[in-house]
């Protein structure tokens, strides 16, 4: 069958029983299945835009393959990213721990891969799901889901690791694990990214753990070569609080972080938070939104949030007018509290998108693009482009994936830049995908 070409894990904590794959992994399998069958009873699919290309495609040999992080780049051009599997170590089977990776242009217009780092050694984590973001020195931060060697969860509880570039041109990167989840108290199972503070400290969420077990913010601070761990905030222990944070921070000019819950809030389908530092030096949280798809709202977001203009703009996995998802904006009101828009609800025609949980970029122009999981000519997902008009939202699909060997399900964060070509990754799909769950590509869509 289809879906067992998706990686199984670790039990369900969140569920609270046994199963063989995690929540994030399950809803996967499902959300999978059913593309496939939607796109078996559409008749066929449509004609794909001939503006994409795929760049690299995951999973020959020791390759890393399966990528939820999407990919981000340096000045030069060059772009990062992991994957979930694959890679030199293996995970207690044959699906390899995660890699690592750099594609770099080359001058006949190809990308070259280096894989900077395979994840598996003894107290390495496993499974990074998360994209990466570098710091002013060219050192690169990112998270696993699973590993660093901590009994406390099955699988492990996943790190927060740092790459350090090599000394000179053609060495090797090296791994330092910042720190290892081990007590459901600090925190476990780190699944979005992190972010840094000019100071270089470190932000992010984690799933599980806390006072509730319904997920954390944390950060981290170098202290004379150590890294030293603090709770911001415990989900959970407020009624309606939100639970289950899936996703990265997002950090305006004055410190506040940002970003939503996949469950919880006033109607236990989600909610946009805001942490801000008190005189006293703890963080108080504000929820800023509670997600109610019964008046036409979305519902479960996973995707980061993204700061513009003083507004948040995201997206919602489901909920919407059609139940199929939403771009929603955020504006600051009066007294410190925000309005909620749903600027569009995706499952307007057969060939729209739904289900989006990858990252959104915003251009100059103030146009907003995106990627959807699942929806398309293909049901494989889409590359789209919303642009507002006298005030109303209207939404172009750029690119339909899963023709022949393209990409299939994209997901992560993007790279747009200045002329209009936007870089991004599939889960799966490409040359090498099988039902082993060997594929995932990075693509380059050209947009102008």
């Amino acid at each position: 069958m289809f879906a067992a070409s998706v990686r199984l894990g670790p039990p369900d904590k969140q569920f609270g029983k046994e199963t063989n794959m995690s929540r994030h992994q399950f809803c996967i399998v499902w959300k999978i299945s059913v593309a496939l069958l939607a796109a078996l009873l559409s008749g066929g699919p449509l004609a794909v835009a001939q503006t994409e290309g795929t760049l690299h495609n995951f999973g020959s040999g020791t390759d890393g393959n399966t990528l939820y992080g999407g990919v981000t780049s340096d000045a030069s051009g060059n772009l990062y990213g992991t994957t979930f599997n694959g890679g030199a170590h293996a995970n207690g089977g044959t699906y390899g721990a995660g890699t690592v990776f750099e594609l770099s242009p080359q001058a006949n217009g190809s990308w070259s891969e280096t894989i900077l780092h395979s994840f598996g050694q003894t107290g390495d984590g496993t499974g990074p799901a998360s994209g990466l973001v570098f710091d002013a020195a060219g050192n690169l931060y990112g998270t696993t889901e699973y590993g660093g060697g901590s009994t406390g969860c099955q699988g492990g509880c996943g790190i927060v690791y740092q790459l350090r570039p090599p000394a000179v041109k053609g060495g090797a990167w090296t791994e330092s694990v910042l720190y290892r989840f081990e007590e459901q108290y600090r925190g476990d199972n780190p699944l979005g990214g992190v972010i840094l503070d000019s100071a270089g400290n470190v932000y992010g969420t984690t799933v599980f753990g806390g006072g509730d077990d319904t997920g954390t913010v944390f950060e981290l601070s170098p202290k004379k070569g150590e890294w030293s761990l603090r709770i911001l905030y415990s989900f959970g222990s407020a009624t309606s609080d939100g639970k289950y944070p899936y996703t990265s921070l997002t950090m305006d000019s004055s410190g506040n972080l940002y970003s939503t819950t996949s469950q919880g809030g006033a109607y236990n389908m989600g909610t946009v938070f805001e942490l801000s530092l008190q005189p006293s030096g703890a963080w108080q949280e504000t929820i800023l939104h509670n997600f109610n798809p019964s008046s036409g709202d979305g519902s479960d977001p996973i995707a980061p949030l993204v700061l513009a203009n003083g507004n948040l703009y995201g997206a919602t996995t489901q909920g919407g007018a059609h139940n199929l998802g939403t771009i929603f904006e955020m504006k600051p009101a009066q007294a410190g509290t925000w309005t909620e828009s749903v600027l569009y609800s995706f499952g307007a025609s057969s060939s729209d998108g739904s289900d989006p949980w990858g990252g959104l970029v915003i251009d100059a122009a103030g146009d907003i693009f995106g990627l959807t999981n699942l929806g398309g000519g293909y049901q494989e997902g889409t590359a789209f482009k919303l642009s507002a008009s006298n005030g109303a939202w209207s939404q172009h699909v750029l690119h339909s994936f899963g023709h022949g060997t393209d990409g299939k399900f994209p997901a992560g964060g993007l790279v747009l830049t200045p002329a209009g070509n936007i870089y991004g990754a599939c889960i799966q799909g490409g040359v090498y995908y099988t039902v082993e769950d060997k594929g995932g590509t990075v693509f380059e869509l050209r947009t102008k």
